[in-house]
């Protein structure tokens, strides 16, 4: 009974986090489309971004605390690298790391219905089979 009770609800929070990550992507769309068309529009696009990785998160309610092992301001240009293991690691980043941030991804993400067209205009796309990228 009690796998039973956790299966359940295993798959009704399953069921509650995809609603709040698909729902905002749909709702925003037109909007990522419009602001991804022009180079210079893509700090909108970012933020846009930016508030639906906080607003996934809120709703998913998962905590997370930002710890900084430095109070000096970031410095500009940097790079963070992060191997995820999942696609919440990506949301945590952009929850996560402040000022514009730039993603990089590998080719077949560009290949994903509605969302890879976004991603390949927007991001660095990544050829892994190749060694020139």
């Amino acid at each position: 009974m009690r796998a039973l009770l956790r299966f359940i609800g295993h798959r009704l929070y399953t069921t509650w986090a995809t609603f709040w990550f698909v729902l905002p992507f749909f709702a925003t769309y037109p909007l990522q489309w419009l602001l991804g068309r022009r180079p210079q529009w893509r700090p909108q696009l970012h933020a846009l971004n930016r508030a639906w990785a906080r607003f996934s998160i809120f709703m998913w309610g998962v905590p997370l605390e930002v710890v900084r092992e430095s109070a000096a301001p970031v410095p500009q240009p940097c790079i963070y690298v992060s191997n995820h293991g999942s696609y919440i690691d990506i949301l945590v980043l952009f929850h996560s790391i402040p000022g514009f941030l730039n993603m990089m991804g590998k080719d077949s993400l560009a290949k994903v219905p509605l969302w890879g067209p976004l991603f390949a205009g927007t991001y660095i796309v990544v050829n892994r089979g190749s060694a020139v990228g």
